[in-house]
């Protein structure tokens, strides 16, 4: 058993051996270049790139009916904004890469613009403060004046419909009180005019 162990090994050995010798022997051939995924990835978006040039040209030339143009429009605005969405996708990528990591995520302040202010900007912060405190006081009391000369004008029309309606129940009254009494002086002048009749018979 022994032996049969021993020259296991020395197989074993030998075969090693002879690998090693073989990747260390020089070859004529040159060893075959690997794939570069820069390389692949730039070719992708390169023929991307010529698809959407290649539709929007057949979109920008196309004639159509009008139940299609509509849709044809909205397709080639979308391919012309391909550009900005894919550098609104790398920015927000970009952010959240950023915003993700240990220290930002850890750190509050990171995400605060600290932002020293000049003497200069604080006037002028200051002179907009007063002018929008002033503006706003101005158009309160514009406001209340307004309400006031609304309650006013209201008040006036008030009162003017109750004198008119006084002075049409008054008008009234005096025709009423009119008209009786001349039914009562035309009643009695009748009636003095037969009690004469009866006297003359």
């Amino acid at each position: 058993m022994n032996d049969r162990e021993s020259n296991n090994a020395c197989s074993g050995s030998r075969v090693l051996m002879m690998h090693h010798h073989r990747a260390a022997r020089a070859t004529q051939f040159n060893i075959p270049p690997g794939i570069c995924p820069q390389k692949a990835l730039q070719e992708r978006e390169s023929r991307i790139n010529k698809q959407i040039d290649a539709r929007m040209k057949d979109l920008a030339t196309l004639s159509m009916p009008d139940e299609y143009r509509v849709k044809a429009e909205i397709e080639l605005r979308a391919l012309r904004l391909s550009n900005f969405q894919a550098q609104i996708r790398n920015e927000v990528m970009h952010a959240l890469k950023r915003d993700t990591t240990l220290i930002t995520a850890l750190s509050p302040f990171a995400y605060r613009r600290t932002k020293r202010q000049s003497l200069r900007e604080a006037r002028v912060t200051e002179n907009l403060e007063r002018h929008r405190k002033i503006e706003a006081e101005k158009k309160r009391r514009q406001e209340a004046a307004d309400r006031l000369q609304h309650i006013m004008e209201h008040a006036r029309r008030f009162r003017e419909f109750h004198r008119s309606n006084a002075n049409t129940l008054d008008k009234t009254k005096k025709a009423i009180v009119t008209y009786f009494l001349n039914s009562e002086r035309e009643k009695k002048k009748e009636e003095e005019r037969k009690e004469r009749e009866r006297e003359k018979f």
